[in-house]
C-alpha cells in the first residue's frame, strides 16, 4: 500500500498514530512517541503506521519527516526478543535490564522470600531468644535497605515500551519486588511501634532483667528463680547438657517473656523432666511448668494466670500472644476448659486457682512438698510485714521456742502468702491450722489439769462470741471438722492466750484410758443431737443453738472429774 505523506509534518503532531511492529499492533500513540521510538532505534524503516485519513497501513521509511531518525535496521532488531515470545529486553529507553543489577534483584527477592519462610516456620524453634530478637530486628532493616539500593534502577530498566509487549512480565517483576519491600517496612514499623524491647533484647540489655539458675543440693534438681528473660531456655539446655542427673525443675518466677515461656517448655519436655513450684510460678512460667511430668505444686504455692500484656503493644499481637499460651497449654494436656480461662484475667491482674482447680484442669498432678530440695529464695523482704502479722498471736512467739521447726513452716507460709498478695482470710486461715494442730497434738501430751486449764480459757473467751457472733463461739469451742466455722482473726487473737499457755504446759506420757474411749463416745453422741432451742421456731442449723450446746458441755466437762473432763474436751477438740 502507499499513501500520500505531503504535508505529513504539518499534520503528524495533530493526529493519533498506530504502529505495526514484528506483528503487533499498538496504538494510538502521539508523533512524538513516533519520534522516540525511531530515536531509539525501536522503530525500523519497516515497520509500519497508519492514521486517520490514510488509504492503509505504510512503511515507516516513508514518512520524510521520520526518515532522517530511524536507526539501521540491524540495531534496531536486536532491541527485540523473539517475535514467538513477545518480550523485549530492552527499557523503554532502547536499553536492556543491565545482567547485573537483574541478578542482585533476583537475589534480593529470593532472600526476602526465604527469611520470612524461615522466621514463621523454622525461627519459632530456635532455642536462644536474643538470637531470635536480633534476627527478627535486624534483618527486615537490612532487607529493606537493600531493597532502597536496588528498586530505583530495577524500576527504570523494568519499564515497559512504548508497545506494550513486554508488559506483564517487567510488570510482574515490578509488583513483587514491591511486594518484597513492602513487607519488610511493614515489619520494621510494626517492630518500632509495638515491640520496642525486641530492640534492647538484640543489644543485650533486657528490660525483663535476669533469672538465676541454681543447681540444687544432691544435683538432681534445678531452680529457675526470678523474670524469664529472652535466652533463658538456652542457658537452660546448657546447664542440662552440664547437669544430666537433674530430673526436676524448681519453678519460682514472676514471669516474663511468653516466647521465653514456650521455648523452656520445649526444653523440659524434650529432656522429659518433671516441674516443681516451691513458692509461685506465674505467667509465663505457667507454660514451663505446664511442660513437665509430672507437675508438682507446693501446698502453699500458687500458679498465677492473666493475659499477656504489651507496653503500648497493638491489640493484634495481645491476641496472637494469648492464643499462643492457650496452645502451649493445650500441647501439654491441659483441659480445654482451664487453657480458656488461662487469658481471661485482665494483664493488669492475676488469677490463682485453687490447687482443687488446677487438678481438675490437669495443670497440676499433685499437691505436695515432700521429697524436693529446699527453694532457694529468699523471701527476707517479706520478713517485716509477717512480723507484724504474727505479732497479732500471743502464741506464735511460744511456739517459735517450743517448736522451732513448725513456726518456721508457718513464718514461710505467711511470707509466701505476702510475696502473691493473699488475702488476710488465707493468711489468717494459716494461723487457725497450726491453732488446731497444737490444739489436737498437745492435748494428748500434757496432764488433765492442763487441759482443763485451757477448757476454761476457751469458755471465757467463747463468751464474748455468745451475743455478738455466735458463730465464731461455736469454732472456737467445736470439734475440728471439714464442716466447722473458720476461726475469724478476732476468735484466734482471743484463744490465743490460752494455745500459748497449752503449748507451755509440761507434756508427760500418757495412754489412752477406757475412761477417754467411754467420754468420746459421750462426747460424739451428744453433739450429733440437736437440743431444744429456746425458741421452739429456730431453724436447726442455728449457729446460736450450736453455741449454747457446747457451752453446756464445757461447763459439764468442767464440773466433772478432772479425768473425765479431761477426756470429753480432748474429744471434742482432738479427734
Amino acid at each position: 500500500m502507499s499513501a500520500d505523506f505531503r504535508g505529513a509534518g504539518s499534520a503528524a503532531e495533530s493526529r493519533r498514530w498506530y504502529l505495526e511492529v514484528s506483528g503487533h499492533r499498538a496504538g494510538p500513540f502521539a508523533w512524538g512517541v513516533l519520534v522516540e521510538l525511531a530515536q531509539a532505534g525501536a522503530l525500523g524503516p519497516d515497520d509500519r503506521v497508519w492514521r486517520m485519513g490514510l488509504a492503509g497501513w505504510s512503511r515507516a521509511g516513508e514518512l520524510a519527516d521520520l526518515v532522517p531518525l530511524i536507526r539501521e535496521p540491524a540495531l534496531c532488531r536486536r532491541h527485540f526478543a523473539s517475535p514467538a515470545l513477545g518480550v523485549s529486553v530492552a527499557g523503554a529507553d532502547g536499553r536492556p535490564v543491565r545482567p547485573v543489577l537483574l541478578a542482585a534483584s533476583i537475589a534480593w527477592i529470593a532472600l526476602t522470600v526465604s527469611f520470612y519462610v524461615e522466621r514463621f516456620e523454622l525461627w519459632p524453634n530456635v532455642l536462644d531468644g536474643v538470637l531470635a530478637a536480633r534476627l527478627n530486628t535486624a534483618g527486615p532493616l537490612l532487607l529493606l535497605l537493600a531493597g532502597v539500593a536496588i528498586l530505583p534502577g530495577l524500576w527504570r530498566d523494568t519499564r515497559p515500551d512504548a508497545l506494550g509487549r513486554n508488559r506483564p512480565v517487567r510488570g510482574g517483576i515490578r509488583a513483587l519486588a514491591a511486594l518484597c519491600a513492602l513487607v519488610p517496612l511493614v515489619t520494621v514499623i510494626s517492630t518500632a511501634i509495638n515491640a520496642r524491647p525486641f530492640f534492647l533484647i538484640a543489644l543485650g540489655a533486657d528490660p525483663m532483667g535476669q533469672a538465676q539458675i541454681q543447681v540444687l543440693p544432691g544435683g538432681r534438681e534445678v531452680e529457675i528463680r526470678g523474670p524469664m528473660e529472652a535466652g533463658l531456655a538456652a542457658r537452660l539446655h546448657r546447664v542440662l547438657e552440664a547437669q544430666p542427673a537433674v530430673r526436676f525443675i524448681h519453678l519460682n518466677s514472676p514471669g516474663g517473656w511468653v516466647t521465653e515461656g514456650e521455648r523452656l517448655a520445649r526444653v523440659i519436655h524434650a529432656a522429659r523432666l518433671g516441674t516443681y513450684s516451691a513458692t509461685g510460678c506465674y505467667s509465663a512460667c505457667v507454660l514451663a511448668f505446664a511442660a513437665g511430668s509430672p507437675r508438682v505444686l507446693n501446698p502453699e504455692a500458687r500458679l498465677g494466670l492473666h493475659s499477656t500484656s504489651g507496653r503500648d503493644a497493638d491489640p493484634i499481637f495481645i491476641t496472637l500472644g494469648n492464643e499462643l499460651y492457650q496452645k502451649v497449654l493445650l500441647r501439654y494436656g491441659v483441659s480445654p476448659e482451664l487453657a480458656a480461662w488461662s487469658t481471661s484475667t485482665p494483664s493488669s491482674g492475676l488469677w490463682m486457682p485453687d490447687p482443687k482447680e488446677l487438678l481438675a484442669g490437669h495443670l497440676v498432678d499433685r499437691v505436695s512438698a515432700d521429697g524436693f530440695s529446699p527453694s532457694g529464695e529468699s523471701l527476707a523482704a517479706f520478713a517485716s510485714q509477717a512480723s507484724q502479722f504474727e505479732a497479732r498471736y500471743a502464741f506464735l512467739a511460744e511456739l517459735r521456742r517450743v517448736d522451732p521447726q513448725r513456726f518456721e513452716q508457718l513464718d514461710r507460709a505467711v511470707r509466701l502468702g505476702f510475696r502473691r498478695s493473699a488475702p488476710a482470710a488465707e493468711l489468717n486461715g494459716y494461723v487457725g491450722a497450726d491453732a488446731g494442730e497444737i490444739e489436737r497434738d498437745r492435748l494428748t501430751a500434757v496432764a488433765d489439769s492442763s487441759v482443763l486449764r485451757f477448757a476454761v480459757a476457751l469458755r471465757s473467751a467463747a463468751r464474748t462470741f455468745h451475743a455478738s457472733d455466735p458463730a465464731q463461739c461455736a469454732a472456737i469451742l467445736g470439734p475440728r471438722a471439714a464442716a466447722s466455722p473458720a476461726r475469724s482473726a478476732a476468735a484466734l487473737a482471743a484463744i490465743s492466750p490460752a494455745l500459748a499457755g497449752l503449748l507451755d504446759a509440761p507434756t508427760l506420757p500418757r495412754a489412752v484410758t477406757a475412761g477417754d474411749r467411754s467420754a468420746l463416745q459421750q462426747v460424739s453422741e451428744t453433739v450429733s443431737q440437736s437440743p431444744p432451742s429456746a425458741q421452739p421456731d429456730a431453724p436447726d442449723d442455728d449457729p446460736k443453738v450450736h453455741c449454747d450446746r457446747l457451752l453446756l458441755l464445757y461447763d459439764a466437762a468442767v464440773a466433772q472429774s478432772p479425768g473425765a473432763g479431761a477426756a470429753v474436751v480432748r474429744g471434742l477438740l482432738g479427734r
